[in-house]
């Protein structure tokens, strides 16, 4: 993952992914729950998969703070076909995107990371 390939997937982080999936879960829109309230460490997280747009949502929740994110598949193919599992090329989304989560729940801007994962390529 780098800035260009979060820019092309439309990743985002904070309100608008938040009220998106809100609205996913909460206003009949139709998606997979691939995680839910998985806690690893002190981080507790949900994964959901909106079949309409064929978008990852994360949230992680941290000390009471709720991070969220959303990046594009990147697959051909509709999250309703893929059910009932994860595409593996997602599942490697959704590391990126926990990756993201984390940074910004230890202080991290989304610039800094991004940053961060383009010095990383090119090591």
């Amino acid at each position: 993952m780098n800035s260009a390939t979060w820019k092309n997937l439309k990743g985002e982080v904070g309100f608008a992914p938040k009220e998106e999936m809100r609205q996913v879960m909460y206003d009949g829109g139709m998606y997979i729950p691939y995680v839910t309230q998985d806690t690893q460490g002190d981080c507790v997280y949900t994964v959901l998969g909106d079949v309409k747009n064929n978008r990852l949502y994360m949230s992680m929740t941290n000390d009471g703070e709720v991070f969220v994110g959303a990046i594009n598949s990147e697959t051909k193919e509709g999250m309703i076909d893929k059910t009932p599992r994860m595409h593996p090329d997602d599942a490697g989304l959704c590391v990126f995107l926990g990756d993201m989560l984390c940074c910004l729940a230890e202080g991290c801007t989304k610039n800094q990371v991004l940053d961060s994962w383009d010095e990383d390529l090119m090591d």
